[in-house]
């Protein structure tokens, strides 16, 4: 696997942002989407971790 398995979770866990690589991957891995998945999500509700896992039926960040 990638150095991308140990990701650490970003700074501000209630957004993602989508120009960060990092981020993208942690929050693509964290909910085992493809990040092309996460961006759709991210542009039909917004940035905010709540909506994004509520579309994708996915548990939210405490």
């Amino acid at each position: 696997m990638s150095d991308d398995d140990d990701l650490p979770p970003p700074w501000d866990t209630s957004r993602i942002d989508m120009h960060d690589n990092r981020q993208v991957a942690y929050w693509a891995e964290r909910w085992n989407v493809t990040p092309m998945q996460l961006e759709a999500a991210v542009d039909s509700v917004g940035d905010s971790t709540a909506a994004v896992a509520r579309l994708l039926g996915k548990k939210a960040v405490p």
